[in-house]
């Protein structure tokens, strides 16, 4: 494992970013723990920290593709954010010594978005955040922007909530982007691809 210089964060092998998200995208709790859903698949982890405390073995996820795990953390505290990036960091490059393909966590207030790069290598362009109909869409913006910028391409995004105004937010940058969106963390269906150019919106 190669830790980055300035925090000393894992930094996750560039072959292991996700190039697209599979469905169906589930939610870790929704299927029983001694069981991992068959590839193709998307496993996300935007749920109450209780159903992740004891944290699956990442060989689990052999040729899968998952969201690093989002552990809560101090918004307000760097001290925090730093030891919760790590840790979700590590546990991704483990999953990736597997065959695994990671789907980087940006859920992060704007005070902190420029650490959430750390441990990812330039080119990145898989992510995932978990949206509320509280959010500012500034937010939004801003995430994408500096996502955009990190990978130097159009990026893959995976929004989970937010309602219909993270709904219409997604689809107007499918022009620009590749975007799929849940309305609830546990989906219904499998996604609908809704056609853009050059990206592709995803809706269930």
């Amino acid at each position: 494992m190669i830790l980055e210089s300035e925090y000393g964060i894992p930094i996750l092998p560039l072959e292991s970013c996700a190039d697209n998200i599979p469905a169906p995208i589930l939610v870790w709790g929704s299927f029983r723990r001694d069981y991992i859903p068959a590839a193709p698949v998307t496993i996300h982890w935007y749920t109450e920290d209780y159903r992740f405390g004891r944290m699956p073995d990442p060989e689990r996820f052999k040729q899968r593709t998952i969201v690093e795990p989002n552990f809560t953390h101090d918004p307000w505290s760097l001290a925090s954010v730093l030891g919760v990036l790590y840790r979700k960091r590590e546990y991704a490059w483990h999953a990736s010594q597997y065959g695994a393909r990671i789907i980087a966590d940006l859920w992060y207030s704007p005070r902190h978005l420029h650490i959430a790069f750390c441990g990812l290598p330039a080119g990145w362009r898989a992510y995932a955040w978990r949206a509320s109909r509280y959010d500012d869409p500034a937010d939004w913006d801003a995430r994408l922007q500096a996502a955009a910028r990190h990978a130097g391409q159009p990026i893959i995004l995976l929004v989970i909530g937010g309602g219909q105004r993270a709904a219409e937010w997604c689809q107007q940058n499918a022009a620009h982007h590749h975007i799929t969106h849940l309305k609830d963390a546990v989906p219904r269906a499998n996604p609908i691809d809704v056609p853009g150019t050059p990206g592709r919106w995803t809706a269930n």
